[in-house]
């Protein structure tokens, strides 16, 4: 992936973004803003998500090196050569660059290549005003989704592919386990699939006020309680969201 470092290529100004600063620390750091190299772009950062994964370095302490933040919305601002995407587009960012070279790539496995850099951990993210990727990995968002609802494109996403290969259609019975970010939009996404009922764990209260607004037929403090308060009832699927 030679030339798509953001260290080797020329300043143009600087920019604030967010640094580790050792366990359970971050500090917001002066960071260099560059033009993209050809094929990629820059974006002026709209929103930002803060993952699991995220939590998980912040309490470990991540490398100082990088910018955190792979849950990216926002606004192409700068293109490199090459680029058909047009200044000022709403998008959100797919948190990897490829090779699209390797033996991965040329089989559809885009998430598994052998060169890939992850956004937000290999390489800078997007909790910063600005993000360089890959124009490849930018999707425009229609209308009238605004620059911010992008960063909730990747976690969405996620939640497809699993109800997918859960089999969640027409008439399932499915529990998922977790209310976070991740648990809810699977429950949304379970419910547009047909999902006919849905019952989720949420240890919060706001949680479980999300939950039922988003269509939960019941919601349960954990999963002890769901399976004492269910006496059995026979379920399609189990999305487990919580890594437990």
């Amino acid at each position: 992936m030679s030339g798509c470092k953001p260290g080797i290529m020329p300043v143009v100004s600087t920019m604030q973004a967010v640094s580790w600063a050792g366990p359970r620390a971050v500090e917001v750091i002066e960071r260099e803003l560059t033009d993209p190299p050809p094929g990629w772009v820059r974006l002026r950062v709209v929103g930002a998500g803060i993952c699991g994964s995220d939590l998980h370095s912040y309490r470990r302490g991540g490398p100082a090196v990088n910018t955190p933040g792979h849950e990216v919305g926002g606004v192409v601002e700068a293109v490199g050569e090459g680029v058909e995407l047009e200044t000022g587009a709403n998008v959100s960012v797919e948190p990897v660059a490829v090779c699209f070279r390797c033996y991965e790539c040329l089989t559809g496995q885009t998430w598994h290549c052998q060169n890939r850099v992850f956004l937000g951990g290999d390489g800078a993210g997007g909790m910063a005003e600005a993000m360089l990727a890959p124009a490849t990995s930018v999707n425009p968002l229609p209308d009238p989704v605004a620059p911010e609802d992008g960063s909730l494109a990747e976690p969405v996403a996620v939640a497809v592919h699993g109800v997918s290969e859960a089999g969640i259609r027409l008439g399932t019975r499915a529990v998922i386990l977790g209310a976070g970010t991740v648990g809810l939009v699977n429950l949304l996404v379970a419910r547009r699939a047909g999902a006919t009922e849905v019952y989720i764990t949420a240890r919060h209260p706001f949680q479980a006020e999300m939950a039922q607004a988003l269509g939960a037929t019941a919601v349960f403090p954990d999963g002890q309680t769901a399976r004492r308060e269910l006496k059995g009832l026979p379920v399609d699927a189990v999305i487990e969201t919580v890594g437990g």
